[in-house]
């Protein structure tokens, strides 16, 4: 009899490992759709009563960077798991001007209509930029960056050198 009860809680144990092991992934998948989705509502105002009585409940109140910042913990271990890719590509002409900016991604969204997949962070001096998506995905990022990088704008006449004052990484999500 004892033996039956061993056997039957090692199966159980083996159950929960593979069961732990296959729905990380969806688990992830999940949470950082809907911090994603939670923050950009936020962002805009959109505050109703089911957020009214979560914060009750929790006695806590969230704000977006906290839906924010939840959505990074779970991209990353996205990353960990395999799921998603993250990788930063050099650039030979920079995107520094707003206008090669909104250029870069709406030729983006255009080529990867599912905004949901994918993110976008441009370095403050516009000589790389880091695309997270899946990793399957990847290889088609590097095409498009490397069409996108080939074209050239065209060129300014003018005697005076233009300034670029660094900023602050910026970061574009997709919803």
């Amino acid at each position: 009899m004892k033996r039956n009860v061993v056997i039957a809680l090692a199966t159980v144990l083996c159950l929960l490992c593979v069961a732990w092991f296959t729905c990380r992934v969806p688990y992830h998948k999940w949470r950082w759709k809907v911090s994603i989705q939670t923050a950009e509502r936020l962002r805009v105002g959109d505050y109703n009563r089911s957020d009214a009585l979560v914060d009750l409940l929790r006695s806590d109140p969230k704000t977006y960077q906290d839906y924010e910042t939840a959505a990074a913990k779970h991209e990353a271990a996205l990353i960990r798991l395999g799921y998603l890719a993250r990788r930063e590509f050099r650039l030979a002409n920079r995107i520094r001007t707003d206008t090669a900016i909104a250029r870069f991604l709406k030729q983006a969204a255009e080529r990867f209509p599912d905004h949901s997949e994918w993110s976008v962070i441009l370095s403050t001096t516009g000589e790389s930029v880091t695309i997270t998506t899946r990793k399957q995905r990847m290889p088609e990022w590097e095409k498009f960056i490397t069409e996108f990088d080939t074209i050239k704008d065209a060129k300014r006449n003018s005697k005076c050198k233009r300034r670029w004052r660094s900023a602050n990484p910026m970061q574009v999500r997709w919803f």
